[in-house]
């Protein structure tokens, strides 16, 4: 895993327990570090609904070709109570550097 990788698993497990839980609608950002944010993008359509979560890179010295993208997603569904670990281990999971 390289320094970019490290940056963002580091991210993802330093999220308050208090940014990840209970959800609004819309469009909004959760919580944002110096190189990366991550933003609720709203609920998904289809059955069941699930909020989509993206981390994306704000800035980053070896990731600059890479700001504004997502480097990793969870969707995590209204109807069930996913636990804040729950949501990390599933940005974990879908870790795209």
């Amino acid at each position: 895993m390289g320094k970019a990788g490290k940056a963002l698993r580091n991210f993802i497990l330093s999220i308050p327990d208090d940014k990840i839980n209970g959800f609004t609608d819309g469009e909004h950002t959760l919580y944002k570090d110096a190189n990366y944010r991550l933003d609720n993008q709203g609920l998904t359509t289809g059955d069941p609904q699930r909020y989509s979560l993206q981390v994306q890179v704000t800035t980053l010295s070896t990731l600059k070709r890479e700001v504004g993208k997502t480097v990793a997603t969870a969707l995590v569904p209204t109807a069930e109570d996913w636990t804040p670990d729950m949501i990390r281990n599933e940005l974990l999971e879908n870790c795209k550097i």
